[in-house]
């Protein structure tokens, strides 16, 4: 239904190239040297996660903002971007020579792209979330947090709300209160120990 579908969009992780690369389809990555957009800390950890997932070997080129590294890929400056499936596709119908979406961590409705389960390639979805939390000050009063969480229960059940966030592309699934949020953090950082190495190694070209 419409529910499951709006929990499904949102949390995908949308792999594009670039039309100078070559690559057509992501098995074309593995054993490659692959130059992946670092926007910042989150993406680059997620390209290394889809990167391993690929049997690619990522570098990471420092960029200000997706729409630089988008014009650096179109140039051929840059081979890769990992982005959510939303800005994805807003890049893709938006640029002139058009990059080339490859792969999607999950499958979303309506969206003609293959997931990572669609071609037997593991990539762990935990970590490939997009969450943006709000949070207040330690000793924030519990009547404050109840009226704050109060507040955005209604917001995101609004339908005129809702409506204009799909039109953005960026359907929600919120996490209201503190022990759904903490539940969540801890399902993300449980498997954390599992990509130590990725963290560890990641190499960034300044």
């Amino acid at each position: 239904g419409e529910k499951k579908a709006r929990e499904g969009a949102v949390r995908a992780d949308l792999l594009v190239v670039g039309p100078k690369t070559g690559f057509k389809q992501p098995q074309a990555l593995k054993g490659k040297t692959v130059r992946f957009a670092g926007q910042d800390d989150a993406p680059i950890f997620r390209s290394a996660v889809v990167a391993r997932s690929l049997g690619a070997t990522p570098v990471f080129v420092r960029y200000a903002g997706t729409g630089e590294a988008v014009m650096a890929s179109l140039r051929g400056d840059l081979d890769a971007l990992s982005l959510s499936w939303s800005s994805g596709m807003r890049q893709v119908r938006t640029s002139e020579d058009k990059m080339i979406p490859l792969l999607v961590s999950t499958k979303v409705p309506g969206l003609n792209v293959p997931s990572g389960k669609d071609l037997g390639i593991e990539v762990d979805q935990i970590v490939m979330d997009h969450p943006h939390m709000m949070a207040g000050p330690p000793g924030l009063p519990a009547d404050v947090r109840r009226i704050w969480e109060e507040t955005f229960a209604r917001i995101v059940k609004d339908p005129e709300w809702q409506a204009k966030m799909d039109k953005l592309g960026y359907p929600a699934t919120p996490v209201i209160g503190k022990d759904k949020l903490n539940a969540s953090i801890a399902a993300i950082m449980g498997r954390m120990d599992r990509y130590k190495d990725i963290i560890a190694g990641l190499t960034l070209i300044k």
